[in-house]
């Protein structure tokens, strides 16, 4: 599971990992994670959650508010 926020052109701007995971065997997964306390420099940037696999990924996109 990683932290990224992502620049204009929707680049990944800063990306953190914050710890793995493992789904179960129908590919799903429950993880808390603690976001990043130093985000406040990009809280006019696009800020996700990222899960991903050597194959495939997703994210959910969150507003960060300093």
């Amino acid at each position: 599971m990683s932290f990224v926020i992502k620049g204009d052109v929707g680049e990944d701007y800063r990306l953190r990992d914050l710890r793995d995971t493992k789904s179960d065997a129908d590919g799903a997964f429950s993880v808390e994670v603690v976001i990043p306390s130093d985000l406040s420099l990009d809280a006019n940037l696009n800020a996700y959650l990222r899960a991903r696999t050597n194959t495939t990924k997703t994210e959910t996109v969150f507003d960060l508010v300093a």
